[in-house]
């Protein structure tokens, strides 16, 4: 994927893991290029528990300010 190449995430499908204290979930993302004709793509994921623990903050506090309660 180069660059220049826009992708909008449709979802997130499936995100599990093994048990309840593993470290990396397993899904698939669900892809689609902003006005192109193609289909929506699926792509098999990996996700560490660390970055979903940082895309939970990020999403946290976007979604506070976004809904005017306030910076964090």
């Amino acid at each position: 994927m180069s660059q220049g190449e826009a992708w909008e995430i449709l979802g997130i499908r499936q995100l599990a893991a093994r048990d309840e204290h593993a470290e990396e979930f397993e899904g698939t993302m669900l892809i689609h290029r902003p006005g192109a004709p193609e289909p929506v793509e699926t792509v098999a994921v990996r996700v560490k528990r660390s970055v979903l623990t940082e895309l939970e903050g990020y999403l946290t506090r976007l979604l506070r300010r976004s809904r005017g309660i306030g910076p964090n």
